[in-house]
Order: structure tokens, then C-alpha cells, then sequence
């Protein structure tokens, strides 16, 4: 199946040739996507029908289309889908659970943070790697505390990937600080996973905190240094990563990274000595 093929399938179709797919394939997605373009009320009560199915790929398929049936903006069966995701939460198979946390996530609306704090210690580390995925997109401003404290527990969590998100909703994506706050990504500097690492450098350097200044500039040091580190330096703005920064750029660095253009942004925030997102 070719994806130009889609638009021009009955929706009967697309199903069937989504629950023939894996569903973490690509042609699965592409079936899905398809019928999320198609914002109709025939869509949501074919989705909305899955989601009561006895099958479980029936019931993470209707899930999976009802997450993203219409724009971030504008979710037209957002009253519909809510009850049907969060009663779908508890359901006993994993990948439906996990499914219906993802709609929760992609509805942005504060009403699913409960159930989503819930499921913040499910048993399965894709849920709560969902769970870690989807708080950011429902939290107010500031967030309440419940989702604040439930990302910091995530950051300690067994799965490497669980941490790693819930690393970078704390340090990047939600506008909170404090000793709290600091001290949990500074525990996060030595973990084991890199990207995980990485996430609490940039969250720490975002925050100004110019303890870890010394470690930054002894990162830079190596040639084969990750882009985090890099992004993390022209958060801190600080002309003492200048001459490293330079020798990076002076080796090429920026060639061999595919966010090799965080080089140059880096240079000229710590040249400048305003941070790379704050500037402008």
C-alpha cells in the first residue's frame, strides 16, 4: 500500500489494512493519520465503536484515531473522547491502557491530568513513559504541584526512556525551578542513560545554574561531545566555553552532528552572553 493510495480509500478499508498492520509500523500510522485528517462524524463513531470492540487491536485502533481527530486547537469530540479514553485507562491490556493515555495527552485539556497521575506507577514502562509524554500537554500555568511531583518521581523511574522524558518535560518544557527542582536534575547528571544525562545538563543550564560550569567546559573538550552538551553551553552563555566552543567548530564538529547548527547559536550566545533562548 502506497501512502498517496490512502485519501482515496473508504474508511472501511483503512481499517482493515490498519488492524492487518504491527501496530508500531509505519503503515499502521499512515492509516491512522489519514483518519484523523478526516474530521467527520462518521469517523468518530466507527473509532468510537472500536473502543467497545472485544479485541484488543480494535480497541487501540479507535483509541489511536480518537487521540488526534482535528487540530491541537480545535478537537470537535473532545466531550466524547474524554470518557471513552479515561474508562479505557483501566483497561487490563497494556498497549489499550497505554493507548488511552496518549488521547488523554492529545486532547490538551486539563480534565485528564487525574487520570494520568494515576498511572504515573502502572506496571507497564510504556505507560508510564506515556503518562511522562502527555502530563506537559495538560498541565495550567504554572503547573499544578500533583503534575510537577508526579515528573519527579518519573525521573527516578527503572526505564531508561521514562526518565529520560520526564528529564526533559522538568528541564525544558515546564517553567519551574527551586532547590526541588535543581536537585533532582543534578541527581540526573550521572545517569547511566546518555540522552537522560544530557536532558538534566540542558535543564540545569536553562535554569543558569553556573555549577555546572566546570563540567560543561570539560565536556566540550571532546571532539565527539553530543549535542546536548552543546545546547547546554549556549544556555549558560558564558564567555569562559568560548575557546572550547571555538576549537569544536575549528574541528568540524557541526559537520559530523545532524544539529551541527547548534554550534554556531552556542558561540554567539556566549559571545554575546545572553541565552540561545532567550534570544530574540
Amino acid at each position: 500500500m502506497a501512502p498517496n493510495e490512502l485519501p482515496t480509500m473508504s474508511l472501511d478499508d483503512i481499517v482493515a489494512t490498519a488492524l492487518s498492520q504491527d501496530a508500531e509500523s509505519d503503515s499502521y500510522w499512515e492509516c491512522v493519520g489519514e483518519l484523523h485528517r478526516r474530521v467527520n462524524r462518521e469517523v468518530f463513531e466507527r473509532a468510537a465503536e472500536m473502543c467497545s470492540a472485544s479485541d484488543v487491536r480494535s480497541r487501540q485502533l479507535g483509541l489511536d484515531i480518537l487521540a488526534q481527530l482535528g487540530s491541537q486547537t480545535e478537537r470537535p469530540f473532545l466531550e466524547n473522547v474524554l470518557p471513552i479514553a479515561r474508562a479505557l485507562a483501566e483497561d487490563p491490556d497494556a498497549a489499550v491502557r497505554t493507548s488511552a493515555l496518549s488521547a488523554l495527552g492529545h486532547q490538551w485539556d486539563p480534565r485528564s491530568l487525574p487520570t494520568l497521575l494515576r498511572h504515573q506507577v502502572d506496571p507497564d514502562a510504556n505507560a508510564r513513559w506515556t503518562v511522562a509524554t502527555a502530563i506537559p500537554c495538560v498541565v495550567s500555568v504554572p503547573p499544578e504541584p500533583s503534575a510537577v511531583a508526579a515528573l519527579l518521581a518519573l525521573m527516578r523511574d527503572e526505564d531508561s526512556d521514562v526518565r529520560d522524558w520526564a528529564t526533559f518535560a522538568i528541564g525544558s518544557l515546564l517553567v519551574v525551578d527551586g532547590n526541588e527542582i535543581r536537585e533532582a536534575l543534578t541527581e540526573r547528571l550521572d545517569d547511566p542513560d546518555g540522552d537522560t544525562a544530557g536532558e538534566a545538563l540542558v535543564g540545569l543550564a536553562r535554569r543558569g545554574d553556573l555549577s555546572i560550569l566546570d563540567h560543561v567546559n570539560e565536556l566540550l573538550g571532546n571532539p565527539r561531545v553530543g549535542n546536548m552538551t552543546v545546547e547546554a553551553a549556549g544556555e549558560l552563555a558564558d564567555p569562559v566555553l568560548l575557546p572550547a566552543l571555538e576549537r569544536l567548530h575549528a574541528a568540524g564538529w557541526a559537520q559530523s552532528d545532524p544539529l551541527g547548527g547548534m554550534l554556531e547559536t552556542a558561540i554567539a550566545a556566549c559571545r554575546s552572553g545572553k541565552p540561545a533562548s532567550r534570544d530574540g
